[in-house]
């Protein structure tokens, strides 16, 4: 299509040279550009003609267009030729396939508009070559379009390193007063006034008011205004500090330690000048800073200063977490608060207030309560590891022991405080010292003499608090010292619960229903209620000891009464996990703790000390204890105790008389030891038996329930039960009045007719063998009765002895005879 024109091109390039545009030319070849940018990318249409030629011109008019876009893409590639320089032949030739193509692209536009105006215009004839590709027609190539990446500009290095270098706002100085004056008391006071009012306001700094007090110290320390004035700065900018640190809960620890460093420094100055007054009973009018001849006075609490920093160190602690070296290097301040405190002792030991000595001496026992003396553990040798003694400082933070300090500080509160809250929880912070320390008889009976489970209901939640913690350490206590009864009812109410951890302040108060909204504020309380991790009570080794005392308890007690055993619980909480067990098919390993105590109670159950033994040392969590061995051995001691009552409560029946000596070789228990054993059991009437001393042998009498008499007895109450109900139901509906009363005359009137005339009545002559034997299974004088442990602060009574009198001769056994016609009679 294009042979000719290239050809022509070809032969003659000069005299087909392009000509140079002029500058009008470049500025309309510009607009045009863009003109047909803007049209290639929304093309449009061609319009149809309103012509409409003959069909037998068509062709004419198809080679008429062929010949217009020629021409055109002429005139294209005239057009865009100047773009390059001509000196450049190689883009020349470049520019010139550019054009070809885009006279191209015009001729099938053109053609497009051509055939459209044929299809508009009059009927075509569709014959096979227009179908078919042209032979000679080559291939159209695509049009690349380049895309050009937008390239951002480099920063420049000077402004960057501008923008990163730090402004320094340069501040200028504050003057508080006018250069070369005289600085006076009354200018100083102005001053401090006018600084405080600002207080509390909103906008105000309160880092630009701590910083403009510590200006106004050291200009009162240059003009010499006297201690007073900076003891009163001091006290400002203490309470500045205070109040910087209730924004933003917890201190932290720069702020701690200068406020630590600014209540020391007060100490001192009250501490160096034995005459200054003061405290908050200084009234303003009364305050005395520069005159020397009468005494200096200064309104403020020097103690309450001590007592915000002991609090905000609590908080401190409460907030870290546990696990972090933080919380180990928050609490290694303790030793200097507690230095702070003992400094804050001798100034109101000094004053002479005797409410403030109260309020600072419980302040340090609240510091000494929770604290083990090894010292004192090592000196008895009940260490498991000696080298604590000398590894752990003194509780104390001076050379006193801390069973001194804590006996002197709490008898000055006992006769001095006139508070109930101070005596009270001072009395319970002994008693917890006192258990801690495995003084159980000390501990138990201040515990009785205060009254404190009687009263405690009234005290506020705080109290609250140390009352359980106090319960538990008793509890532990009596466990250490081998009193299972006491220790089981100490840790009974808490554990039971199911809220160990809320009644400790140990963890988060647990909903009632687990969709409930908890209240921010509520939350918030709590949280401050919350007691630092390293004062916190074992939760996991209170619950085993509670399951290893109940196990204790428990395990003879369902020996004893194998039919009933379920009316006669002791501990409901080690039932539920028993009967748990108990339903399991197969019984895998232990894994924790309670599966630990569990099995051993399983293997007690069945007379095997020795596997119950080996289970309970397993348990690695008895090395909490400071004197893990001893636990250990009590706890031995004791099973093999217990296997021998559960023995005998399980396989008397079965035996005429066993030998001492036997039991004792199958327990590993002294001779002696299973005499007392056994000599127990049969006074309290637990075990119905006899000592021969002759033959060192247990006679056993048999007189125990077998199944048939334990399923008669029961079948006798419930029928009982029915009958009375019925007869009331029948009083009820009828209206009749004394029903059962006339019943009962009736019967015994007709068992009178029955006897005869010279027999005594049933009611006044000797009971039969139906009563007897109902006398002695359901609670006559020769009952079993059931061994209950004494609830804590009752009498030393292990067993009920409140029976009548009359019935102490009754017959203890009842015969074969009697059982028979008893379960005759009841069915």
């Amino acid at each position: 299509m294009y042979e000719a024109q290239l050809a022509t091109y070809r032969a003659s390039p000069e005299a087909n040279a392009p000509v140079k545009p002029s500058k009008e030319a470049k500025e309309s070849e510009s607009s045009s550009d863009s003109s047909s940018d803007s049209d290639s990318d929304t093309p449009k249409k061609p319009t149809a003609k309103t012509a409409k030629p003959a069909p037998g011109k068509a062709a004419a008019g198809k080679k008429a267009a062929a010949s217009s876009s020629d021409s055109s893409s002429d005139s294209d590639s005239e057009d865009e030729a100047p773009k390059k320089p001509a000196t450049k032949p190689a883009a020349a030739t470049a520019t010139a396939k550019a054009a070809a193509a885009d006279s191209d692209e015009s001729s099938d536009w053109d053609s497009s508009e051509s055939s459209s105006s044929e299809d508009e215009g009059g009927t075509p004839q569709y014959t096979r070559e227009y179908f078919l590709k042209k032979v000679g027609e080559p291939e159209k190539p695509l049009k690349k379009v380049k895309r050009v990446r937008a390239v951002a500009p480099k920063p420049d290095e000077n402004a960057a390193a501008e923008a990163a270098e730090p402004k320094v706002e340069v501040k200028a100085e504050k003057v508080f007063f006018p250069k070369d004056a005289e600085i006076t008391h009354a200018m100083m006071v102005a001053k401090l006034q006018e600084i405080v009012a600002a207080r509390g306001k909103k906008g105000t700094d309160k880092n630009d008011m701590i910083d403009t007090l510590k200006k106004l110290a050291e200009i009162s320390e240059t003009a010499k205004l006297g201690v007073a004035m900076r003891l009163k700065i001091f006290l400002h900018l203490v309470a500045a500090e205070f109040d910087a640190a209730s924004t933003t809960p917890p201190m932290s620890t720069e702020l701690w330690n200068s406020c630590f460093a600014n209540v020391g420094e007060l100490l001192r100055i009250v501490r160096e000048t034995p005459t200054l007054i003061v405290g908050d009973h200084v009234t303003e009018e009364n305050e005395n800073l520069s005159d020397t001849s009468k005494p200096l006075a200064v309104r403020g609490s020097v103690l309450g200063t001590v007592e915000r920093l002991d609090d905000e160190f609590t908080r401190t602690l409460q907030s870290a977490d546990p696990h972090t070296v933080e919380y180990i290097s928050h609490l290694r301040d303790e030793n200097r608060l507690v230095s702070l405190l003992v400094a804050a002792q001798e100034m109101v030991e000094r004053i002479g207030v005797v409410v403030d000595i109260c309020r600072l001496y419980l302040r340090r026992i609240e510091h000494v309560y929770i604290k083990l003396d090894y010292r004192e553990f090592a000196e008895k040798g009940l260490l498991s590891s000696p080298a604590l003694a000398s590894a752990v400082s003194s509780p104390t933070g001076t050379d006193e022991r801390a069973t001194a300090l804590m006996a002197r500080l709490c008898k000055y509160i006992y006769h001095n405080d006139k508070t109930a809250r101070i005596r009270s929880r001072a009395m319970l912070c002994h008693i917890y010292h006192h258990a801690l320390h495995d003084r159980w008889f000390e501990a138990r009976d201040l515990m009785l003499m205060s009254h404190l489970q009687e009263t405690v209901t009234h005290a506020d939640i705080e109290t609250h608090i140390l009352f359980n913690r106090t319960m538990v350490q008793l509890g532990l206590c009596a466990f250490r010292a081998g009193l299972i009864v006491d220790a089981h009812h100490c840790l009974q109410d808490l554990v039971s619960s199911g809220r160990a951890k809320e009644l400790l302040a140990q963890g988060p108060t647990q909903q009632k229903y687990p969709g409930a909204e908890r209240n921010v504020e509520q939350e918030k309380i709590e949280r401050r209620r919350q007691l630092p991790f390293h004062m916190h009570i074992n939760v996991e080794l209170l619950e085993c000891v509670y399951l290893t005392s109940a196990m204790l308890l428990e395990i003879p007690n369902m020996a004893a009464h194998p039919y009933n055993h379920k009316r006669l619980m002791i501990s409901k909480h080690f039932r539920k996990y028993w009967d748990f067990v108990d339903r399991q098919i197969f019984h895998g390993p232990p894994e924790n703790t309670r599966d630990h105590v569990i099995a051993a109670a399983r293997a007690l159950a069945a007379c095997n000390w020795n596997q119950a033994q080996t289970l309970i040392r397993s348990i690695k969590i008895w090395s909490l204890f400071p004197t893990a061995d001893k636990v250990k051995d009590m706890l031995s001691l004791k099973i093999q105790e217990e296997g021998l009552r559960t023995y005998l409560f399980t396989y008397s029946g079965i035996y005429d008389s066993i030998s001492l000596d036997t039991l004792a070789q199958l327990f590993d228990l002294p001779q002696a030891t299973v005499h007392r054993i056994v000599s127990k059991m049969i006074m309290s009437d637990e075990l119905h038996a006899s000592l021969n001393q002759p033959t060192n042998t247990i006679v056993v009498h048999r007189s125990d329930l077998s199944k048939l008499h334990h399923l008669a007895l029961l079948f006798t109450d419930k029928s009982t039960t029915f009958i009375e109900k019925n007869e009331f139901l029948f009083e009820q509906r009828s209206g009749v009045q004394g029903f059962r009363e006339q019943q009962q005359r009736a019967a015994s009137a007709y068992s009178n007719q029955r006897r005869g005339p010279g027999q005594r009545p049933a009611a006044a002559g000797k009971e039969g063998g139906q009563q007897r034997l109902q006398r002695q299974f359901v609670g006559g004088a020769g009952a079993a009765q059931t061994q209950r442990p004494r609830r804590f602060g009752q009498p030393r009574n292990y067993h009920n002895n409140n029976n009548n009198s009359n019935n102490s001769n009754v017959n203890n056994t009842a015969t074969q005879a009697d059982a028979q016609q008893l379960a005759v009679s009841s069915s």
